[in-house]
């Protein structure tokens, strides 16, 4: 297993509008072929979500990587980067592979 973690924070105006926007973003996502796509906000920081994307396996991920995003989630994508507070450079990314098979 082969894991994505995303964690970035939401300017509390846009809020509702991301909340909307991350569903289906996320439904597309296990509709492409992930194993799991989950979003979860964390209790003691309102407004920092985390994204946690499962795939089988590195090269999984790498394929469904170069899968064109449709032009709906590819507008989402590009909205999300605007909501967040310092934009997507402040997003930190994770990659961790399972060491228990």
């Amino acid at each position: 297993m082969f894991v994505v973690m995303q964690t970035y924070r939401i300017r509390s105006e846009f809020r509702e509008e991301y909340l909307e926007a991350i569903r289906r973003i996320a439904e597309a996502g296990s509709d492409l072929g992930c194993v799991f796509f989950e979003v979860y906000e964390n209790d003691d920081c309102k407004n920092e979500f985390t994204e946690m994307m499962g795939f089988d396996s590195w090269n999984h991920y790498e394929r469904l990587r170069r899968i064109p995003a449709s032009a709906e989630v590819a507008n989402l994508s590009s909205r999300l980067a605007d909501w967040m507070e310092g934009g997507p450079d402040a997003m930190t990314v994770t990659h961790l592979t399972s060491v228990v098979d």
